[in-house]
């Protein structure tokens, strides 16, 4: 597999550290205008929803406040015109007598009929004449049984004239006898068949004593529908007639409920039961003004919203409710009309009414969008120019450790004449130059063994030369040859491998820097200020970092290689273990921590490589202390398991996310809280691997972790 260059593994870090939290930031900051923006819009629609209804609202409250004056005024009309009965009735001198004239001369082909008083039968319907007619109902009644009452309410001529001067609104006053006698003014024609007895509006009266309206009914004037206002006239608790007054449907639409509500908007009234008493379009049909006309009941739906609302109306409720009527929101706005105990109310398309609304709520919504836009740019923009910076940045750092890395490689294959050229003014540039230093001396030590080398096969000449020339010296000198050859041979391997080192050396050069460091820090070369020592700190602690860099890289190559020196012997693992927990115990004593051991001394021996294996628990248990709490306790356990024996390390810690527990044990991967390069578990997991175990983690964010150790009695893969 090819390897990851550093350049790519720093950078990739560089954009983890950078561009990760920067886009975290921008995507914050983006959510955040667009959370504002929508609250914002919607708070303002809201408040807008509310101003635009709030004003329906009173303009209904206002409308009705006019409905009820003139319900009022039309009942103070009814009150007056009882008064004016009763006085014609107890003082019949104060007013002058009409003159009938008989109903002969109106038949439908007559000319206009006289003023005043008129007998109708059959008198032209939809006319109106100025004059006070009068029927009698048809019932064996003639006009000489009645013609007292004649005589009497036919004086009400002035009143009702006053009245229909006075009150635009109203169509008809009249005044309905006992005796079956029905006065009207403005005179028009009956039909044959009338009588006022039996008409709703008199009914009524008669049943309850008290002034009110009927329900809509087809007008007997042919006018349509209509509704009465009428009220019972007692004398000496005997009923002497009831007086009236008829307001027609279309007036009231036209006159009385109408506002200008934009395109779809209407106004309508009902009665305390939910029955239409106005709308727009509210016509009798083919219903005859003797046939009884069939309401419209608001409540006769199965649409839950609207009987709602209407139950609200019909309870003396004012308000504003959203209805779904015909697939369309609709806004429904009402009042009480409190004279009459009835309710007026407007309805309007919600769209229509809350247009404006819609409208601005779209351009603060392309507002909104413009700004998001606009970072989402910005941070396209920033992002490039941090990915540009850590490229660069990147560079600067690992181009001098490539230039050491190829420096390397060409001493490696021979090639002492490699002069690293770095002019950083850092511990990189140091250890150039260290590095330059030590291949001069080991061009220079080669070149001694190559001279040695010819020097003593210029000796191996000579002495065969004297061994030709003397027999009696030959066995001697060929044991001088043999022994040169064999120191030849010995120095030639000790080339080989010294070259072979000198790629896994580049520790000697951070030896010596620590080495000096630790002169100059214990002041062995001269005096150092106190801000010096804490310099000098700080590059000893990396330098330490460094080694341990250096040292787990190459165990990771010797592992990889398969060249790891591996030499078993057979020891007691709770023995060796416990010896690792006592050099950490001082670690552990100081923050406070307790480490409990419970590991039976029965456990039998296994073959490992002690070093190796002292190097895992070393790191387990040293990991252990670091990442568990102050005062916080540590659990080491060994038990058998078969043909294994298996050790486990736990921890009351930090934790590992779940994700990570199958990354830890990769090379080069630390979590969101660990420290160092990512090797030393790569290490365990590798030096356990040779050793024919295996090894896990177990961990909860929180509650701590468990690595566990697997190994093999008999050193075999189990």
């Amino acid at each position: 597999m090819k390897k990851i260059g550093i350049l790519y593994k720093f950078l990739t870090v560089m954009l983890i550290l950078c561009f990760v939290p920067f886009l975290t930031i921008g995507y914050i900051g983006i959510s955040g205008i667009s959370n504002l923006g929508n609250t914002i819009i919607d708070e303002n629609a809201a408040s807008m929803e509310n101003k635009t209804i709030g004003n329906l609202q009173h303009l209904v409250s206002d409308k009705t406040n006019e409905i009820n004056d003139t319900f009022n005024n039309i009942e103070r009309l009814i009150d007056a015109e009882e008064d004016f009965a009763l006085d014609v009735y107890n003082n019949p001198s104060n007013y002058t007598y009409v003159e009938q004239y008989d109903h002969h001369a109106f038949e439908d082909n007559a000319s206009d009929p006289p003023p005043d008083l008129a007998y109708s039968e059959r008198f032209k319907r939809n006319v109106s004449f100025d004059y006070l007619t009068y029927k009698i109902a048809p019932i064996n009644i003639s006009k000489e049984d009645v013609n007292e009452t004649i005589k009497i309410f036919s004086k009400m001529i002035t009143f009702f004239k006053s009245a229909i001067i006075q009150h635009d609104l109203i169509k008809w006053i009249y005044i309905g006898t006992p005796q079956g006698v029905h006065f009207c003014y403005p005179g028009h024609g009956y039909n044959d068949s009338y009588d006022p007895r039996v008409r709703g509006w008199y009914t009524r009266a008669n049943e309850t004593g008290e002034f009110g309206w009927t329900q809509p009914y087809v007008d007997a004037g042919g006018l349509g529908l209509g509704i009465t206002a009428s009220k019972p006239v007692y004398v000496n608790n005997k009923l002497l007639g009831v007086v009236a007054t008829d307001v027609i449907i279309e007036t009231i639409n036209k006159n009385i409920i109408n506002l200008e509500i934009e395109e779809t908007g209407y106004s309508f009234l009902i009665d305390e039961n939910g029955d239409a008493i106005a709308r727009p379009n509210y016509t009798a049909g083919n219903v005859r003004w003797d046939e009884s006309f069939k309401t419209e009941n608001l409540l006769n739906t199965t649409n839950t919203e609207m009987t709602e609302t209407v139950q609200k109306m019909i309870t003396g409720n004012s308000g504003a409710e959203e209805v779904t009527y015909q697939d369309e929101k609709k806004l429904i706005i009402f009042a009480p009309v409190k004279s009459t105990g009835w309710s007026f109310g407007i309805s309007i398309s919600k769209e229509e009414a809350l247009g404006d609304v819609a409208e601005k709520k779209t351009l603060l919504k392309g507002n909104v969008d413009n700004a998001i836009y606009s970072a989402i740019l910005i941070t396209g923009v920033l992002s490039v120019l941090i990915i540009i910076t850590c490229l660069v940045f990147a560079r600067t750092l690992t181009n001098p450790i490539k230039k050491l890395t190829e420096g390397t490689e060409r001493i490696s294959r021979g090639d002492l004449d490699t002069e690293i050229d770095i002019k950083t003014k850092d511990e990189i540039g140091t250890l150039s130059d260290t590095f330059n230093r030590m291949v001069k001396d080991l061009k220079k030590s080669r070149e001694e063994i190559e001279e040695y080398s010819r020097g003593l096969e210029e000796k191996v000449k000579e002495r065969t030369s004297e061994l030709q020339k003397s027999e009696v010296k030959l066995s001697e000198k060929i044991k001088e040859l043999e022994k040169a050859q064999k120191e030849l041979k010995t120095l030639d391997r000790m080339k080989s491998d010294f070259l072979e080192m000198a790629a896994h050396e580049l520790r000697t050069p951070i030896v010596a820097i620590k080495t000096y460091m630790g002169l100059i820090s214990d002041e062995k070369l001269g005096k150092v200020n106190k801000k010096q020592k804490e310099k000098i700190g700080i590059m000893s602690k990396n330098i330490e970092q460094l080694t341990k860099i250096i040292n787990e890289m190459i165990d990771v190559s010797r592992i990889e290689s398969g060249k790891l020196d591996i030499r078993k012997e057979h020891i007691s693992i709770p023995e060796l273990v416990k010896m690792i927990a006592d050099d950490v115990k001082p670690m552990a004593d100081e923050k406070g921590q307790r480490i409990v051991m419970n590991m039976p001394d029965s456990l039998p021996n296994i073959a490992v490589d002690v070093d190796l294996v002292s190097k895992v628990f070393m790191n387990l248990l040293s990991n252990a202390v670091k990442y568990t709490p102050e005062n916080g306790g540590i659990n080491v356990k060994a038990w058998d398991e078969g043909e294994n024996i298996h050790v486990s390390v736990q921890d009351n810690g930090v934790g590992i996310l779940e994700e990570d527990l199958d990354k830890i044990f990769d090379k080069f991967y630390t979590g969101k809280s660990a420290e160092g390069i990512g090797l030393g578990l790569a290490i365990v997991k590798g030096i356990i691997e040779q050793h024919n175990g295996k090894v896990w983690a177990e961990s909860k964010i929180g509650k701590g972790s468990t690595f566990h150790v697997l190994l093999p009695k008999t050193g075999e893969k189990t």
